[in-house]
């Protein structure tokens, strides 16, 4: 039953998260207020888009190795117990990015 609790509670915030999202972008556009994207600067765009990358690298870390990554923990990801379970993800991470390279190159 906690389990259940829980996915209930996760697909409820994610339904109102959702329709907050969506009141918030649809207001703006319905009153032609796109355009003032443009003012916002590249180097904040950029800096935004990395930490959203890193992020995401820390996260799938997290769930690959089976604990949160930090200047702490670092070590520990490096032991032999511990790489053999993140170690098959990077590797499909990067063979993807090589195949996605490579077929972005030949057409």
């Amino acid at each position: 039953m906690p389990g259940e609790k829980a996915a209930l509670t996760v697909a409820a915030a994610i339904c109102i998260s959702t329709g907050l999202t969506e009141a918030v972008l649809a207001g703006p556009g319905a009153f032609g207020l796109g355009t003032l994207v443009r003012f916002i600067p590249y180097p904040v765009i950029y800096g935004f888009l990395a930490s959203v990358g890193w992020l995401l690298c820390l996260g799938a870390l997290k769930t690959l190795a089976g604990f949160a990554v930090t200047t702490a923990t670092l070590s520990a990801l490096f032991e032999l117990s511990v790489m053999a379970h993140w170690l098959p993800g990077v590797a499909f991470a990067l063979v993807a990015l090589g195949v996605m390279h490579a077929s972005n190159t030949t057409q």
